[in-house]
């Protein structure tokens, strides 16, 4: 079947590209032929009419007349289809842009992570060369004569080559005693031997000698009020819903939109908001009680092309006819256009952030650049300044016959000619990499070594009782009993007072003492601190006793004496 020709045969595949669609309500139908046509074939085609019922007419002839209240083929309706395909590419065109920024930027952080890796091991390379003393420091050698003894070895004599012993046997060459000789071996014995009575700074986490527990909050569940002259305080608050609702006319009356929305929702609250084209469209704020928010999510309760939106959700009003709101221009279809606008707005917002985080990550790759080459500068004055070293101390090191004497009976050591930064250096470092030492030691690990230190937390002060007796009547003890029991008390009602909470009280135990405390909200709430005996403590932790909504829980008191007394025997 062509476009034109009216008497082919009809079928469920596409006329255009003779493939059956996989959903037919992706699909468009001639009114006057049967055919089908994909959207996507539909677009490649001329002189297609579209009509109100969603069909299409696209084999019209001369006989073939069309009334122009059928036809939806208006000069609206292409401007619109135009300003949608060109919305459409401008979104799918930003898409590609942010798919771009978001592989430079990926690209970026390799870069950076790459760069701080490099100076990382820059670092801990140059740690591991020693930094030599000035060379200024060891020229004044040049100056001393070779006939000074203050640099030359003491000869040290074996015992075995002064008495003549003149045995094929192998005797073990004595180590010399000389204390000026350095090798690499003594100077990691010295580092691994500092570095084993070094005390460990770092923080160590022990584990707390008693576990802390929550505190038990007890609630009133009498609901009869008759037996209480008080009762819990009630506060009032509501979880309320907020609503953006958009695209409202320009002139749009908030008291009219309120009375029109209490029909629905007797407690609602409409707020006016500033647009960015108040002469084209208006919005507005609407707070609603949770339990009213499903009335007006309602797509009938709203006029045509009106948006209604929270968070991410979006409620486009349909009802036609509405004498008190009116949408601008319904004919356009702006809801359809601000979604695009607000979608290409979303997107332009985006890029520019990509390109700000661009922006500043180049900024970054420059700085770690510079702080790379400024570590090979150091590098190369350090390993310069230790060369020219080296040539100074080999010369003055052989300066006297007597140390090639003493050293052939010293028996296999470095040679001193060859003791520079160098070797110190990797003397070091063989003695930090063979040492260990734990920074962190976790939890319930021992370590006999390292002492406990209980002060890493805030101690409680010790307690001293007195436990002389004295018949003196002006030096005594207050009477005071230490089994007592302190609870909290609070949301009770604000006029509540101390004097009825203890002549309640006063039927479980006549020593209660009640104390009114100050709340951090008294219009809304009173607590109360309840000092009872121990011995009714237990009564007070019915729940029956205690009116609906009220909370009780137990204050912490101080510690006991016989805590107290380990404590200051642990401090002597």
């Amino acid at each position: 079947m062509t476009k034109n020709n009216p008497d082919a045969a009809s079928s469920d595949q596409c006329a255009r590209c003779r493939k059956f669609p996989t959903e037919i309500s992706k699909c468009s139908k001639c009114s006057k032929c049967d055919s089908y046509y994909h959207n996507g074939c539909l677009k490649q085609l001329k002189n297609i009419k579209y009509l109100k019922d969603g069909t299409i007419i696209c084999c019209s002839d001369n006989e073939t007349t069309i009334k122009d209240s059928e036809s939806a083929s208006s000069p609206n309706e292409q401007t619109e289809n135009s300003a949608s395909v060109a919305d459409k590419l401008t979104i799918r065109y930003l898409e590609e842009i942010m798919k771009q920024k978001e592989i430079i930027i990926k690209q970026q952080d390799q870069t950076i992570q790459a760069l701080k890796d490099q100076i990382i091991l820059m670092k801990q390379v140059a740690s591991q060369i020693t930094i030599s003393p000035k060379i200024s420091a060891s020229t004044h050698k040049h100056t001393i004569p070779v006939t000074n003894t203050n640099n030359l070895h003491v000869k040290n004599s074996n015992q075995l080559v002064d008495n003549g012993n003149n045995s094929m046997e192998s005797y073990q060459i004595r180590q010399s005693m000389n204390q000026h000789q350095i090798t690499s071996k003594s100077v990691a014995g010295a580092v691994h031997g500092a570095e084993s009575l070094q005390i460990c700074q770092d923080i160590i986490n022990l584990e707390r000698p008693t576990p802390m527990t929550r505190r038990s909050i007890l609630i009133g569940k009498n609901e009869n009020s008759t037996n209480f002259p008080f009762k819990a305080a009630r506060r009032n608050i509501s979880n309320e819903k907020h609503y953006h609702v958009t695209n409202l006319e320009p002139e749009i009356d908030t008291t009219k939109l309120s009375d029109y929305l209490k029909k629905f929702a007797p407690n609602i609250q409409v707020q006016k908001l500033n647009s960015r084209q108040p002469e084209v469209y208006s919005s507005v704020k609407i707070t609603v009680p949770s339990d009213e928010s499903d009335k007006i999510l309602n797509s009938e309760v709203w006029p045509s092309y009106v948006i209604d939106s929270q968070t991410i959700n979006c409620c486009v009003g349909t009802t036609e006819n509405s004498s008190d709101l009116m949408s601008p221009n319904p004919s356009i279809n702006p809801a359809k256009n601000s979604i695009d606008e607000i979608r290409i707005t979303y997107l332009e917002e985006i890029i520019r952030q990509k390109d700000l985080v661009i922006t500043n990550q180049e900024i970054a790759i420059k700085s770690l650049q510079s702080q790379i080459e400024l570590i090979q500068n150091q590098a190369s004055f350090h390993s310069q300044n230790s060369k020219y070293l080296n040539e100074y101390t080999s010369i003055n090191v052989n300066q006297s016959r007597n140390d090639a004497q003493s050293s052939s009976r010293q028996g296999p050591s470095w040679p001193a000619s060859n003791l520079n930064s160098k070797h110190v250096s990797a003397a070091i470092h063989e003695a930090k990499t063979s040492s260990v030492c734990a920074d962190i030691i976790n939890l319930n690990k021992t370590n006999q070594s390292i002492k406990p230190n209980f002060r890493s937390y805030p101690k409680p002060k010790s307690l001293l009782v007195g436990s002389m007796r004295n018949d003196d009547q002006n030096l005594k003890a207050a009477n005071v009993s230490t089994d007592i029991t302190f609870y909290h008390s609070t949301n009770w009602n604000p006029n509540t007072v101390a004097d009825d909470v203890r002549n309640h009280l006063k039927n479980i135990d006549d020593e209660v003492k009640v104390e009114q405390l100050k709340s951090r909200q008294p219009q809304l709430y009173a607590s109360f601190k309840i000092i009872v005996p121990s011995t009714s403590a237990q009564k007070l932790l019915n729940t029956e006793i205690w009116p609906e909504g009220v909370y009780l829980n137990e204050f912490f008191r101080y510690r006991r004496q016989y805590q107290a007394n380990q404590d200051t025997t642990n401090e002597q």
